[in-house]
């Protein structure tokens, strides 16, 4: 996914904003979610993202931290965080999965869905 956007500002909403009088800002991000089947019962599953933001002037209300609050373990890693530039990774979820005809465990990083 990709989402390319460009705004404008009059002077007195840019100084307001303390940005410039234009922001160009491209959000690029890449989720693959590869699965290994490890037998005929029991699979091992991940979602990996790489997060990439490119602005030419600070944006407001974009936090650029990396940090998930929702996680326990944090499994992040910024390698380029230039103020410009802002590169995440992320392992959203790994987990083990054992699935029998009687019953199914999953061990692991996943989502709980209320």
């Amino acid at each position: 996914m990709n989402i390319p956007a460009m705004e404008r500002f009059d002077s007195s909403t840019a100084s307001l904003l303390r940005t410039g009088n234009k922001i160009l800002l491209n959000i690029s991000r890449v989720r693959v979610k590869p699965e290994l089947k490890l037998g005929s019962n029991i699979r091992l599953a991940i979602a990996y993202e790489i997060n990439l933001f490119v602005r030419n002037n600070e944006v407001p209300f974009l936090p650029l931290s990396g940090k998930n609050f929702r996680q326990l373990v944090d499994l992040t890693w910024n390698p380029v965080n230039s103020g410009d530039i802002f590169l995440l990774h992320t392992i959203d979820r790994l987990y083990l999965k054992h699935q029998t005809e009687t019953f199914e465990i999953t061990i692991g990083r996943q989502r709980i869905s209320w």
